[in-house]
């Protein structure tokens, strides 16, 4: 073997980025993760407000996003003037829900949201119902390209935190819309259940801190 046989195969062994070839980065052509497959449903309606049905809402609805109030932070100490930094993250699994919506002239989504919220404090005689009888629990499914569940959101205690929106500007033209709404929900806590694996090798659900790392 030559010397620039040798000097090429030793670069070879020792290359750190040797990774970055075909076969490596098709990853055996595992899918990617798409956002336009997902499911939301309330898991249960608020006992005292008008619910149009699962089958409605889920005809409707256009899209779905949620924030939480979990932040990660970091304790510091300084030693021997070395900084010495550990993160630290609050309790709070509490946020928001986002729901948009397509209305039809039926007004059922936004008699929903205006029902919710008249039942939370009574616009004519000031009437309150029980926090109990205006709750509810939702979830938001994430899937594959096989349609199988590969992530899980549970919201529980969910409240309206939104009014219905007034009618907005009328018009004399007949090409226009007023039916998008967004209403917003406020949880207490939130529940996320991670499904590794494949369809043909079969799919575990994985929560909290049983999670390990992934065989592939």
């Amino acid at each position: 073997m030559s010397y620039i046989q040798n000097i090429y195969s030793k670069i070879s062994n020792d290359d750190i980025l040797k990774y970055i070839n075909f076969e490596q980065i098709r990853q055996e052509d595992k899918e990617f993760i798409r956002n336009d497959l997902w499911h939301f449903e309330f898991i249960t309606s608020p006992p005292a407000v008008y619910f149009p049905g699962q089958e409605l809402i889920q005809a409707r609805l256009k899209t779905v996003s949620f924030d939480t109030e979990e932040n990660i932070t970091t304790l510091n100490a300084v030693i021997r003037q070395f900084n010495i930094n550990q993160a630290v993250i609050g309790g709070n699994t509490n946020g928001t829900i986002t729901l948009n919506f397509v209305d039809r002239e039926d007004q059922a989504i936004a008699l929903m949201i205006d029902d919710w919220r008249e039942k939370i404090f009574s616009r004519s005689n000031r009437f309150a119902y029980r926090k109990v009888d205006l709750m509810c629990d939702c979830k938001l499914q994430v899937f594959n390209t096989n349609r199988a569940v590969i992530r899980e959101y549970i919201f529980r205690n969910c409240q309206s935190n939104k009014t219905l929106e007034p009618f907005g500007t009328t018009s004399d033209s007949p090409d226009t819309t007023n039916t998008e709404l967004d209403f917003g929900m406020s949880f207490e806590h939130y529940e996320l259940i991670w499904y590794i694996g494949t369809v043909t090798e079969g799919i575990k659900a994985i929560k909290g801190s049983n999670i390990q790392k992934p065989s592939y």
